[in-house]
């Protein structure tokens, strides 16, 4: 029965973008933070090949349709030279598989490293113009309030959807609050950079709601991402030179405050160290190495250290394949990742994988700036800045988690804004030359 329904959705997941590209964009992007598991449950197929869950038969169809929608649009090559960098740091990805461990999670890796430049590309050709653009807009906007209220009954129905011992942590169901925090970072982002541009006080509203639902599933990195993300923000739009200064080194203050606060709120104190109730702002001044102690990484730094030992010291140039740390874990733990991007790519791709990755970024960031700076369209300016605060969060994620996993939640909305800019920018000189 569960099969039936799996390959029903399979083929709805497929036909749709083909018959309808723009519809199913604008309704992936509402329905973003939403699991399969809403449908199948918490079930895992094939697991014959390793298992594939319902987030990855969703991927699945969506990059099977995706292929067919840019092989049949004559633009696709041109667009594909724009993002070459990102395809060559794919293709030398998937050549690792000649030295990975196991073919089936290296290419379970490789699918998550290309659905980004994917989605980018699919979302250029089916909204090619600024009027499909902005009409996705409210379908972004109203897919976060829908994910909010669904979050809101679940809690009041008793469906405890995560806990941290005894910290409740707001998600909704079958969702950690790791990617839900993260699905909420992008919609706080684009919310900010909408009132800045647009001036209306619906996107000021918006801010602050999806920026409380950001912070509310205590995911640390996140809130992390937020304030610098919101620092890069307030920096680039500044012109005022001593604010841009006091923005600078407001990390300075930034940190001692984020200090206090984790040692003086009961709740931030459970979730940041090991046994709250020996820790205070004090001891961080008189016994700061008791401090570092009690910091609760969730084991984090101990996995780094072994997996750094077993898959980067072995071959640090080019590591030790696509999939292999997750290989690793599947097969003595049944479970696990190392939770860094910057570490599995060590690990798996090496210093060569790990460099070019960055360098990807680097060079989207680039992009998106040269393109906020250039045009003269305020829409454009709009989604090359949000695109910019994006990026910059998703690599400030990658630090302590592990943002290549998220397609759905975080990449497909870091790359939608990416596109965005792409392609306004692109009519913008179409129209002008």
């Amino acid at each position: 029965m569960y099969y039936l329904l799996a390959i029903l959705l399979l083929v709805i997941f497929i036909l749709f973008p083909l018959l309808v590209p723009q519809s199913f964009m604008r309704f992936l992007l509402f329905t973003g933070a939403i699991s399969l598991s809403f449908i199948v449950g918490e079930r895992t197929f094939l697991t014959s090949i390793g298992g594939i869950s319902p987030t990855a038969f969703k991927l699945f169809a969506v990059m099977i349709a995706g292929i067919i929608i840019l092989g049949a649009e004559k633009r696709t090559i041109n667009l594909a030279i724009n993002i070459k960098f990102h395809l060559l740091f794919i293709t030398y990805a998937t050549l690792s598989l000649i030295w990975c461990e196991d073919v089936i999670y290296g290419l379970r890796n490789i699918a998550k490293l290309l659905a980004p430049p994917l989605l980018l590309l699919i979302f250029q050709i089916a909204l090619p113009s600024e009027q499909e653009i902005r009409k996705t807009e409210k379908w972004i906007f109203l897919g976060g309030i829908f994910i909010i209220i669904l979050g809101i009954i679940a809690d009041a129905l008793g469906l405890k959807p995560s806990q941290y011992h005894s910290i409740p942590r707001f998600t909704i169901p079958h969702l950690n609050p790791s990617p839900f925090s993260f699905y909420m970072l992008m919609l706080t982002l684009f919310s900010i950079v909408s009132f800045y541009y647009d001036r209306k006080n619906i996107y000021l509203l918006l801010f602050f709601l999806f920026s409380i639902f950001c912070v509310l599933p205590l995911t640390r990195i996140t809130i992390g991402a937020l304030l610098i993300s919101l620092m890069v923000f307030l920096v680039l739009i500044t012109r005022n030179k001593i604010i841009k200064t006091i923005m600078f080194l407001s990390p300075i203050f930034l940190i001692p405050f984020f200090i206090f606060l984790s040692t003086s709120i009961s709740i931030l104190k459970e979730r940041m160290f090991l046994n709250p109730e020996i820790v205070s702002f004090s001891t961080i001044f008189q016994n700061p190495k008791l401090f570092l102690e009690q910091l609760n990484t969730s084991g984090r730094t101990t996995l780094w250290s072994f997996a750094l030992e077993k898959f980067f010291q072995k071959n640090p140039l080019w590591g030790s394949g696509a999939g292999a740390t997750q290989h690793f874990f599947y097969e003595k733990f049944g479970r696990g990742v190392v939770h860094s991007e910057y570490i599995r790519l060590l690990c798996e791709l090496g210093i060569i994988g790990c460099t070019f990755f960055i360098i990807v970024f680097l060079l989207y960031l680039a992009d998106m700036y040269k393109i906020w700076q250039r045009t003269k369209e305020i829409t454009t300016k709009k989604y090359a800045l949000t695109a910019i605060l994006c990026l910059t969060s998703y690599l400030i994620i990658s630090i302590t988690d592990n943002a290549i996993d998220y397609v759905f939640h975080l990449s497909m909305y870091v790359f939608a804004f990416t596109a965005f800019a792409y392609q306004c920018y692109e009519q913008e000189n179409s129209i002008l030359y």
